[in-house]
């Protein structure tokens, strides 16, 4: 017999991890492959918890808080055996103090689980093998939409950012950085890079189709380009895709990270060129490493603040020490999602070159994409400055 466990407990306070879930689940995820754990007098469960769990487990692993006493194990990939004695060391238990469900129901607000028998599992020395999700999470409830890139000194859009996001229901959205639970893993990661290439590249052959001679700004995160495995699939994908509309097509490298090893970038972007016009590169919030970057093959370096909830004064700061770090080499700065039309206009003053902004235009409207994007007539006045 299941049992029902609401997700997040009573109080149902979840996040933005819930809705993914649930929307893998429906979309015919591997629901047999998830583990609720539950020690008992282990105190309540801890975001350190989770990620102890999944250093004690395989980098396949994905761990959620799944309400205050338990926790979820997503897509193990491990036997029950593995997640039995990770449990036991993370959380300092005895098996008899553990207690093990596996999913096998889901409803709006939770799921049903049956128990195992832990004592069984340990008998069984890890027989009963999980098979991996059929689907990965991270593309199940992803959105792409094409975001345009203003060129601040001709006046005139470059090209369309191609930015994945993730709908929480009743409106909200949220972008990768609020589900790290889901993207900690490269493999998810490069799945949704290939998934953004597919998106962008038949999003560029329809404009070409339509003789609309713009660009798609592609995103291709770090994590996959410096992994040699991840990396090699992509370029596959891309020698697979790609040149039909190698003209029309910017690379940007994203999450570049401050202890980026400069061989490893070079060898990433050296990979790209052959497959569009230009290779950019956002760089990880607090990036410093300035001097790994090979700026003679970039041909733009900037920061991505797509829903991002600082406030205005730390975006400013952080707006104005990229200015600072590269005005001496001369480089190319852009910036995507700006909020408002004052960061946009500190931007400008900061020497920005491109911007993207909801509050210069909205995002292309794909099933009307004969309608071009406009700035405002206040952009357009604080362009010609």
């Amino acid at each position: 017999m299941s049992t029902f466990f609401p997700a997040g407990g009573l109080n149902a306070d979840v996040g933005p991890w819930w809705r993914v879930l649930h929307s893998s689940l429906e979309a015919g995820a591997d629901i047999a492959t998830l583990r609720l754990l539950h020690a008992v007098g282990a105190g309540p469960m801890t975001h350190d918890h989770c990620v102890r769990m999944e250093q004690a487990l395989t980098p396949d692993v994905a761990c959620v808080r799944y309400d205050p006493t338990s926790l979820l194990v997503i897509e193990p990939g491990v036997t029950d055996l593995e997640v039995l004695r990770a449990a036991q060391k993370v959380l300092n238990v005895t098996t008899e103090q553990l207690k093990i469900w596996r999913a096998v129901g889901v409803h709006d607000d939770g799921l049903d689980f049956v128990p195992l028998d832990v004592e069984h599992i340990e008998a069984a020395s890890g027989e009963n093998n999980p098979s991996s999700l059929k689907h990965d999470i991270v593309l199940t409830d992803a959105e792409f939409s094409y975001f345009p890139m203003w060129d601040v000194h001709a006046g005139e859009i470059i090209g369309y950012v191609c930015e994945n996001v993730w709908n929480t229901g009743e409106g909200s959205y949220v972008s990768e950085e609020a589900l790290d639970a889901f993207f900690a893993k490269h493999r998810h990661v490069y799945a949704l890079d290939k998934e953004a290439l597919h998106k962008a590249v038949a999003q560029a052959q329809d404009f070409l189709d339509r003789y609309m001679f713009t660009n798609i700004i592609v995103p291709v995160h770090y994590s996959t380009m410096s992994n040699p495995d991840l990396a090699t699939l992509f370029i596959e994908a891309c020698n697979d895709g790609v040149w039909s509309v190698r003209d029309n097509v910017i690379f940007e490298i994203i999450k570049v990270p401050s202890d980026v090893d400069g061989d490893t970038l070079y060898q990433a972007i050296n990979a790209l060129t052959p497959f569009g016009q230009a290779i950019w590169l956002r760089l990880d919030h607090g990036f410093s490493n300035f001097g790994a970057i090979p700026m003679d093959l970039i041909g733009s370096v900037g920061l991505g603040f797509q829903y991002d909830v600082r406030s205005s004064e730390d975006i400013h700061a952080e707006l104005t020490s990229l200015t600072q770090a590269t005005r001496e080499q001369g480089c190319t700065r852009h910036a995507h999602g700006l909020q408002d039309m004052d960061t946009c206009i500190s931007a400008v003053n900061l020497e920005y070159d491109y911007i993207s902004s909801v509050a210069i235009a909205p995002p292309l409207d794909v099933t009307q994409p004969e309608a071009m994007a406009q700035p405002s007539d206040v952009f357009r006045a604080m362009l010609k400055r």
